[in-house]
């Protein structure tokens, strides 16, 4: 009997790794088709990312509920995996028990000292226990309270709870079984409750005293196999399911680079021998973009702080996510959904998205593929199909071509909002010696509102006595438009524009006030083997008031009699971390600044990045006017944001007597 029982488990095993091994083995064959990636951060700081993301949690605890939840489940499935390694070396070595030798546990091995076997046996106990009444609330929320980020219901995700479900219960009839049958039974030890198994051993009671012995055989060796099978049943599963992310989750961590200031776009188009641009065949991502759509939870966070989404869009971020993987499985030819194609995203999903990048910001495996993946798509609508994409563009794209900015105003008048000043202008004919250059930016160089901000700024770079220039009619747009627009070209001739001046006047720190071009100086233009010292404005005013080279009224009451939030620029806030500079500032004024409820990571997109400013807004309610309203929800009589963009945008949703300030506007008013 014994030696059928071995067999039998070692059938088992053998035959749920082949089940599993095959559509694993077919997943990673399918990412190996991915275009070339290469992590840039260390294997020390990809080790700690690791640490930090699975073991520590550290995004998944930011929803407190739903990170309580999975620590049960996470530790809970890793304490018992230890747990169902001895069950299966303990099968597959029963026969030993035919020659007088003790099948092989942890009890027998002679390195495992006794305390530490019953430390491991209580946390088998405890975390069998939680993980159970866990699953059961988890099904209760799924079937009963249908939160809005678990509708549609997944039949899938409920089926991986009905086995985690029942693999606890089974657990615990098979251990007390065993407990009953060894330590009751054959041992003879005395009716009690063991410490080291607080729940177990209160059924194994039970079960001695209404079991007789060949019963109690009988039935530890049922659920012996009963717990194994759904073990077992349970690994093949999941890489058949949306649970596949418990394979792979943790190396797409682990292959994510950490010190990226930015969700970047690749620059991988060769305008040389390139034939077509831009990706409608998910082969064309690289493979790390493939590894992040099998790592995918599908637990709809991206989707909660989506500012298209949640303003009636079409677009989901975990649908482009799926529809990748989906697409790569099924071996389509195109993604794109158009009129010439029958792929599954459509065109009005990839125009809808700001990038604002806050999917990426909360997502707890760290895929980053959206919206760099949109803007890759865009560039195949542009570039090759020329097609397919929002007409208002190619006002914006002819402007950037010919007058070097979007809004078409002529190149010769980018100086005009200066005329007034007394400002060093770099010129061909002259280079003198300056410390910063700053670079103005379209916005601030045609948009009445943004002139404004930059005067001030001036000013008190000038108070603080600080050497700069500006380059004047020599300055073009830093790219970033055209460049999530999806118009690569047309973003690599503005870019290769401005890096000839820089190079031509040796230029090494940048002042901006913009944080579009802030990212892009910063952070993107690295790609074209250049790096500068970049400065966005709201960081330099703070280091100026910290250096005391500027000076701020203790008793001006501008701001205080009114309510003041802060509004984070997505470009300035998630995709380079500086979530304080602009609080900081305040804070020197004395001023409270009141959180709207999506601040700072989590904050929400003024509706202008992503090329959105150029486009029409018709689907849905405006991105602006729902900011706006989460305002109002805090009383904020005063906005203050450290943008451009964002302060044109929201200025554009205001009806009543709210104020929307750049903060270099709150600093000139309080600098002595």
């Amino acid at each position: 009997m014994h030696i059928v029982h071995s067999i039998l488990t070692v059938l088992l095993v053998f035959v749920s790794l082949y089940y599993m091994y095959q559509p694993i083995a077919i997943i990673i064959k399918k990412i190996n088709s991915g275009t070339s990636y290469k992590p840039t951060s260390t294997l020390y700081e990809r080790s700690l990312l690791v640490i930090r993301m699975v073991f520590l949690q550290e995004k998944l605890l930011q929803d407190k509920l739903y990170g309580f939840m999975h620590f049960w489940f996470l530790y809970g499935f890793i304490v018992l995996s230890i747990g169902h390694l001895e069950l299966i070396i303990t099968g597959c070595t029963k026969f030993l028990e035919n020659y007088n030798y003790s099948a092989l546990t942890y009890a027998g091995m002679s390195m495992i000292s006794t305390s530490l076997l019953y430390g491991y046996n209580l946390s088998q106990d405890i975390f069998a226990f939680f993980v159970t009444l866990v699953s059961i609330y988890a099904l209760y929320r799924r079937l009963t309270l249908k939160e809005k980020r678990l509708i549609p219901r997944s039949k899938d995700a409920e089926i991986i709870l009905w086995f985690i479900l029942s693999l606890y219960i089974s657990f615990f009839a098979f251990t007390a079984l065993e407990l009953s049958l060894t330590e009751y039974t054959l041992y003879q030890t005395s009716y009690c409750w063991f410490w080291f198994y607080p729940f177990s051993s209160l059924l194994s009671v039970l079960l001695a005293n209404v079991l007789n012995l060949n019963t109690l055989i009988w039935l530890t060796t049922a659920f012996y196999f009963i717990h194994l099978c759904i073990f077992l049943c349970f690994a093949c599963y999941v890489p058949r399911s949306k649970h596949m992310h418990l394979i792979f989750a943790g190396p797409n961590i682990f292959l994510s680079n950490v010190n990226v200031g930015s969700i970047q776009p690749p620059r991988n188009i060769n305008f040389e021998t390139d034939e077509t641009y831009g990706i409608n065949n998910v082969r064309l991502f690289s493979w790390k973009d493939l590894l992040n759509s099998f790592a995918c939870t599908e637990c709809g966070r991206c989707n909660d702080v989506c500012p298209a989404h949640m303003t009636d869009k079409p677009l989901k971020p975990k649908k482009i996510i799926n529809d990748i993987k989906h697409n790569l499985m099924s071996n389509s030819e195109s993604i794109i959904k158009t009129s010439d194609s029958t792929g599954s995203i459509d065109i009005e999903e990839l125009w809808a998205c700001t990038t604002c990048g806050a999917c990426a910001e909360v997502c707890p495996v760290l895929i980053d593929s959206v919206p760099s993946s949109i803007i890759e798509m865009r560039r195949h609508l542009v570039l090759t199909e020329a097609s397919h994409y929002p007409k208002e563009l190619n006002v914006a794209f002819k402007s950037m071509e010919n007058q070097s900015n979007p809004w078409g105003i002529g190149q010769d008048k980018r100086i005009d909002w200066c005329k007034d000043l007394d400002i060093n202008i770099l010129a061909h004919d002259k280079s003198p010696s300056i410390k910063y250059l700053l670079f103005v930016g379209c916005a601030s160089s045609t948009d009445e509102k943004a002139i404004k901000s930059l005067k001030k700024f001036i000013i008190i770079l000038k108070l603080a006595k600080i050497e700069f220039a500006i380059l004047g009619t020599n300055e073009s747009c830093c790219g970033d438009p055209a460049r999530r627009m999806g118009n690569e070209y047309l973003y690599e001739m503005l870019v290769e524009k401005n890096i000839n001046q820089f190079k031509k006047f040796d230029v090494k720190n940048i002042l901006t006030t913009c944080p579009h071009c802030y990212n892009q100086l910063r952070n993107e233009y690295q790609k074209f083997n250049v790096q500068y010292n970049v400065f966005h404005h709201s960081e330099f005013i703070l280091s100026l008031i910290k250096s005391n080279k500027i000076h701020i009224k203790a008793d001006n009451n501008i701001l205080k009699k009114d309510i003041t939030t802060f509004h984070d620029p997505c470009y300035l806030g998630r995709y380079n971390k500086d979530f304080t500079s602009g609080r900081d500032i305040l804070k020197k004024m004395s001023v409270n600044v009141t959180e709207m409820s999506l601040n700072k990571e989590r904050s929400f997109c003024c509706g202008a990045g992503g090329g959105k400013m150029f486009m029409e807004e018709n689907i849905g309610s405006r991105i602006n006017a729902t900011r706006i309203q989460q305002a109002k929800k805090v009383h904020a009589h005063n906005i203050i944001t450290s943008c451009p963009f964002c302060k044109t945008m929201l200025a554009d949703a205001i009806s009543d007597d709210m104020v929307i300030k750049d903060i270099v506007d709150v600093t000139a008013d309080y600098i002595k």
